[in-house]
């Protein structure tokens, strides 16, 4: 069987990151520390961002047909974004509220996203869309240095494989 650009994981990453670069970082000028990237590396240091991982791919049963030549199954990630305030340098203490708020204007039960062929090259049109099934967890999170808000929501999409 031959791997559909919906199972390939590094598709999923990217995907989610385009995603949220265009919306967050583009749109909405928050900083994002972005996994596997070196962050604060400028000379300005960040005292508020976002930090998104990818968290629990599920590998649910077996579905012998998608289609008339494909395999699949619906697969699901956990999309899992911290929002953090540096405390020494906030001027509201809701400020990692208002984070929230922000990410959750984009991600929202049955926002969909995009899932690009990175790999493959064929970014457009994209093999199919990753739905937010929806919101796993929504609390703030104590903590000595930063305030800090946990936002997570579930996406799932349908994977394939060719026979």
């Amino acid at each position: 069987m031959t791997q559909n650009a919906t199972s390939v994981l590094d598709n999923v990453k990217r995907s989610v990151e385009k995603f949220l670069r265009d919306n967050l970082e583009t749109a909405e000028s928050l900083k994002i520390s972005w996994e596997g990237y070196p962050f604060e590396s400028g000379a300005t240091a960040a005292y508020e961002w976002i930090q998104p991982r990818l968290l629990g791919f599920n590998d649910p049963s077996w579905q012998p047909k998608a289609s008339s030549n494909t395999r699949g199954n619906t697969a699901s990630v956990l999309l899992n974004t911290n929002c953090f305030v540096n405390k020494e340098n906030i001027t509201a203490s809701n400020r990692h509220y208002v984070l929230r708020d922000t990410v959750n204007k984009h991600l929202y039960s049955g926002v969909s996203i995009p899932l690009r062929d990175y790999v493959g090259g064929t970014t457009r049109p994209w093999a199919c869309l990753m739905v937010v099934a929806g919101i796993t967890t929504d609390t703030a999170i104590p903590n000595e240095n930063w305030l800090q808000y946990n936002y997570t929501v579930k996406l799932e999409w349908l994977r394939e494989w060719k026979d």
